[in-house]
């Protein structure tokens, strides 16, 4: 019996093993660590993304909401009429009804992966970006969803947004 065994295991490794060599498996992990850092921030810029659009989205239902209220009673909300959860950030509201016509302002604050981020959106539908994390760009009339300062929507002017819808 020892001597059948002795005698496979012999040939098995005058054949060479069928395993990986350290140097192999080195490569190996080189190659899958240098794959990961490069598409890591990528995927990271991806998730922040769908992050600030959730929270811009929020900010527009959360407007619709405040509208229904005040079609309802009369005037806004003191706060928030139906803050929706997010994971990113914090919605906040505010409103003036002794104003004429009455006011309301909308804030998203970012926190966790999403901090530094600041939307804001009034009843007047001027939406701005007051704060922004280092290497994003603040903007006082839109919404950033990109590092290089591109918005996802903007108004500049009350002449612009009359004329537009």
């Amino acid at each position: 019996g020892s001597a059948m065994c002795s005698a496979r295991w012999r040939r098995g490794a005058e054949r060479g093993s069928a395993g990986f060599t350290l140097t192999e498996l080195a490569v190996v992990a080189a190659v899958v660590a240098i794959v990961v850092a490069m598409a890591l921030p990528r995927y990271n810029r991806y998730v922040l993304r769908g992050s600030l659009h959730a929270a811009q989205a929020a900010m527009l239902m959360q407007a619709a909401a405040m509208g229904q209220y005040a079609q309802d009673h009369g005037r806004y909300p003191p706060g928030c009429a139906s803050p929706a959860p997010l994971d990113d950030f914090v919605l906040g509201c505010s409103s003036d009804n002794a104003a004429s016509p009455a006011t309301y302002t909308i804030t998203a604050t970012g926190r966790g992966p999403a901090a530094g981020f600041v939307f804001t959106l009034d009843s007047s539908g001027a939406r701005g970006t007051p704060a922004a994390p280092p290497g994003w760009s603040a903007a006082s009339d839109c919404w950033v969803s990109e590092a290089s300062g591109g918005c996802a929507f903007s108004f500049s002017t009350a002449a612009t947004r009359s004329a537009c819808c």
